[in-house]
Order: structure tokens, then sequence, then C-alpha cells
């Protein structure tokens, strides 16, 4: 009997986890800023890593979907990147 218990258990979580497929996405861009030196004005660049802010004002790092739905993440950087002033701007993301 708790075989078969631990059987359905093992199947119930398995089931629940195929369901699902999550991203994981984060953009970079470069930051420019100028300093002043003693030889004058000097530019130095940063590469920086950045998320998208969702609705309530968090980060929007990763989404977990079911199989049928689309995601909106994917949406959400492909929209950032369009009316960003970033310089550099590239999004990428990862399946997880």
């Amino acid at each position: 009997m708790r075989r078969i218990l631990i059987g359905l258990v093992l199947f119930a979580v398995f089931s629940i986890q195929a369901c699902q497929k999550c991203k994981k996405c984060s953009y970079t861009y470069t930051k420019i800023e100028t300093i002043q030196t003693v030889n004058g004005e000097e530019e130095v660049s940063t590469t920086e890593t950045g998320w998208v802010e969702n609705d309530t004002g968090g980060v929007f790092q990763e989404e977990c979907i079911k199989r049928d739905e689309s995601f909106s993440i994917v949406d959400a950087y492909e929209l950032e990147e369009k009316t960003t002033d970033k310089v550099d701007f590239e999004y990428t993301c990862v399946d997880l």
C-alpha cells in the first residue's frame, strides 16, 4: 500500500511540473559616464544588468506558465527594447 501511495505522489508531482514551463529574462546595456580627471573630462563606460518592472513595481525576472499559455515576460522585454533610450540595450531569455 505504501509503495502505491508513494508512486501516486511522485506521479502527481511530476505531472504538475510537466504541465508548466518557465522563462527567466534580463537585459544588459552600456552606461556611459563623464568623469572629471586631472587631465580633463573622460568618458567611462560600464555594462549594467537590469530587469523590467512589473505592474506593481517589482522586478519581472522570471515567469512560469501552463503549457497552453504564452509568455508575457518576453512581450515586456520586447516593449522595453522598443521604448528604451539605453545604449546597446539587449535582452536575453532562457528556458528553465
